[in-house]
């Protein structure tokens, strides 16, 4: 494989040189800022951020729309800490994408099939050791701290830097406590160890310095593909294995987690929480968010209005502009939306620099986004808005009749064969009868 070097030339073009298992055709460095503005604190410490990726289109668009985001916030303070940005971008043979030009990256070839077994989230911790081990690794990052990303992390805000030389910054998984039924599988494979001291965390989001990644990198990518040969372990661990394999090096090499939970805010339509008042950094959309057109959460099914990225993972980008929530939704599926929106279904219009849909933008906010490429509107797939159940024009609310008034706007209601003295019914809800 070919890893790459920018040359003197002014276009910072690449030319192939042959180092590690690694590539890259990105401008290196073209998403840095200054980072010694005399204006700006003593105390600033500057960290670049980290986006790991797949090659592939469900991670493309997720990627166009991440980016939008972190340029729009690295633009609303002359001296933030996310001063630089880099892709590391793990794909079949190393092989590039079409996003190679408009943002710096750097590609490794993925882990083989006999490695992942299917789960190829393991590339990450494979391509993050391949980049901080790469000679070339210092061309990227100048900075001393990096914030590992996720395709599906939105910056609500300038990200500032918590980390310190000796301690991550990480946010709370409930589910990566070593409850019960994990605690024995995470046991042997730290039998040195108590799994109860383990930090319920994972790789993303957090913020480390890049000494740390260095250190645990490689013992990261072993851990992950151990537990995964474990048939035991990989049905226990499930979809987390990778976190748990990152937790585990962390542990075996004495590494500190600071837990800061507005970090992210991880919303879904299942619970209710509320972005405004959590007042997160990062959204991050790991959970679909489903509602009825009447705005009343479907659980553990499909809503008539669906934002969930995984409808997008074979059929296309999303469209250009998403159909907005019914207006009783939660607060998360109307950020969510606007945040999808206002990228423009990710990026500039045609004709030109788009413009910047947030309030009181600032102009270079404006110049930071523009340039992003146009959104591939003939791969587009379906929208939120979904067919209502039953029946009924789509986005609409089901006509009424007197029964089911009367049983919105009256009670309470009793049902004594369940054991319910008072219930009531939403105004807006729905009642259907059979015959």
């Amino acid at each position: 494989m070919e890893a790459l070097k920018t040359n003197s030339g002014k276009s910072g073009e690449v030319q192939k040189e042959k180092v590690f298992a690694a590539t890259t055709r990105a401008k290196v460095g073209t998403d840095s800022v200054d980072t010694t503005t005399s204006e700006c604190s003593p105390d600033r410490k500057p960290f670049h951020v980290v986006l790991t990726s797949e090659g592939n289109s469900y991670q493309e668009w997720q990627t166009l729309i991440m980016y939008y985001h972190f340029k729009k916030q690295q633009a609303t303070n002359p001296c933030t800490e996310m001063t630089g940005f880099t892709r590391v971008l793990s794909s079949q043979g190393g092989s590039p994408d079409s996003l190679m030009d408009i943002m710096p990256t750097y590609v490794a070839p993925s882990v083989g099939a006999h490695l992942h077994r299917g789960f190829r989230v393991i590339n990450r911790p494979w391509s993050m050791w391949k980049f901080v081990t790469d000679p070339k690794f210092k061309e990227y990052v100048k900075e001393d701290y990096i914030y590992i990303a996720e395709t599906d992390h939105l910056l609500l805000k300038d990200l500032p830097n918590k980390a310190t030389p000796d301690i991550v910054v990480g946010f709370y998984f409930p589910y990566m406590e070593p409850v019960e039924t994990r605690y024995d599988t995470v046991k042997r494979f730290w039998p040195e160890g108590d799994p109860k001291t383990l930090y319920p965390t994972g790789p993303s989001p957090t913020i480390m310095h890049v000494d740390i990644l260095a250190k645990i990198a490689e013992l990261w990518y072993q851990s992950s593909v151990d537990l995964k040969a474990d048939s035991a372990a990989d049905a226990v661990l499930g979809w987390a294995l990778e976190m748990w394999g990152y937790t585990l090096a962390c542990a075996k090499l004495g590494v500190k987690h600071h837990i800061w939970q507005q970090f992210q805010i991880e919303p879904a339509s299942s619970w209710h929480q509320n972005v405004t008042v959590e007042d997160p950094y990062i959204y991050h959309y790991t959970f679909g968010v489903e509602y009825s057109v009447e705005g009343i959460a479907m659980i553990g099914q499909v809503g008539e209005w669906s934002l969930d990225k995984r409808r997008w993972t074979y059929g296309g980008f999303p469209p250009r502009n998403l159909s907005t929530p019914p207006p009783c939704a939660g607060e998360c599926a109307h950020v969510l939306t606007a945040l999808f929106n206002e990228s423009g279904g990710c990026c500039k219009h045609a004709g030109g620099a788009r413009s910047v849909d947030s309030p009181g933008a600032a102009a270079s906010t404006l110049e930071a986004t523009s340039k992003l490429p146009q959104w591939d509107t003939a791969a587009t797939g379906t929208d939120t808005l979904m067919h209502r159940r039953g029946g009924g024009v789509a986005g609409e609310p089901a006509a009424r009749g007197e029964l089911g008034y009367q049983v919105a706007t009256a009670g309470a209601w009793a049902i004594p064969d369940l054991g319910i003295d008072r219930l009531y019914f939403f105004k807006n809800g729905r009642a259907t009868t059979t015959e």
